[in-house]
Parts: C-alpha cells; sequence; structure tokens
C-alpha cells in the first residue's frame, strides 16, 4: 500500500500545481485595465476687430479714427504681431506718422511688425495698436499735403500669432518668432 500512496500522492500534487500554475498564467496573461485617453484640440485663432471712421473728404489737416485690436478667440495663450500697411505710398508719405501706443506695443520693428507686449490669454483683448483721442488711431493728412495727389486710400491690418509653449512668460514676446 505504502507503494501504491507515493505515485498517488505524487500525481495529486502534481495535479495541484498545474492547476494552480495554470491559473496564475492565465490570470496574468489575461489581466488588463481599461484607459481612457481624454484629450482637448488646442486651438490657436484671433479676431482682428477695427472701428474705423473714414473722412467724408480727404484734404489736408484732415484727421479720422481707426482703432485695431486683436481677440484671442482660440482656447490657448499665444502672442500676437501685427503689420499696418497703407494701400499706397503716397498715402503713407502725406500722413503724419502713426504713433504707436508703447505702454502695450513695441514700435514698428525691421520686419515691419508691431509686437504685443505680454502674452494674450484666450478670451482676452490687446490694447489699441495706436494711441489717438478714441483710445485707437488717430490718422492725420499733413497740412501741407498737396489736395491734386491726394486720393482715398486704406490701412491694412494684419495679424500674426505663435503658440506660447509652457514656461514662456511675457518677457518673450520677441524672441519666440
Amino acid at each position: 500500500m505504502k507503494k501504491l500512496l507515493v505515485p498517488i500522492l505524487c500525481a495529486l500534487l502534481l495535479t495541484v500545481g498545474l492547476t494552480l500554475g495554470f491559473g496564475v498564467t492565465r490570470a496574468v496573461l489575461y489581466s488588463f485595465d481599461d484607459a481612457v485617453n481624454e484629450f482637448i484640440v488646442g486651438e490657436n485663432t484671433i479676431d482682428v476687430t477695427e472701428n474705423f471712421e473714414p473722412p467724408e473728404v480727404l484734404d489736408a489737416g484732415v484727421e479720422f479714427h481707426k482703432n485695431a485690436q486683436v481677440s484671442n478667440t482660440g482656447n490657448l495663450d499665444c502672442f500676437v504681431r501685427v503689420r499696418a500697411d497703407f494701400s499706397t505710398s503716397i498715402a503713407e508719405d502725406f500722413c503724419e506718422e502713426l504713433v504707436v501706443n508703447s505702454t502695450y506695443w513695441t514700435a514698428k520693428q525691421p520686419d515691419g511688425y508691431y509686437y504685443y507686449k505680454a502674452k494674450l490669454e484666450p478670451d482676452e483683448t490687446t490694447q489699441p495698436l495706436f494711441l489717438g483721442v478714441y483710445d485707437g488711431m488717430e490718422i492725420k493728412v499733413k497740412d501741407d499735403a498737396p489736395y491734386w495727389d491726394l486720393e482715398q486710400f486704406k490701412i491694412y491690418i494684419y495679424a500674426e500669432t505663435k503658440l506660447c509653449p509652457d514656461g514662456k512668460g511675457d518677457s518673450d514676446y520677441l524672441t519666440i518668432w
């Protein structure tokens, strides 16, 4: 009987060992967790708003108002730069120099842009680019501009943005470009 008991015990232990080993192996191979990846798409969008009051008659000494601002309509912080270009070189020659709101904007840079001196957060709007009586640009035709050379013109406002990477602050408004 002793001779029979040893093989039975070995077979029993082997069966239990295999069963437990298979169960553990199966649990390891089949264990997993559900993971949900949530993300929000970043949007870098702006809106240029202008309040423009054109003169009825374009003549020497005439002043008119144009207010240009940029609003961050996206969901990311960004840096802003703006160009203000006259539609003709004659018009630019016969107008007084535009006065920049230097508290918030740089002087016109060699690349032709004015840079906003702070990052613009979502739903924020820049201060007006130029100074004048109405918190905006006062455009004045020079007093000595010859009326025969004056023609209707436009001032185009063109704005661009760059994303503000994490860790970048207001002082990086020029270096980011």
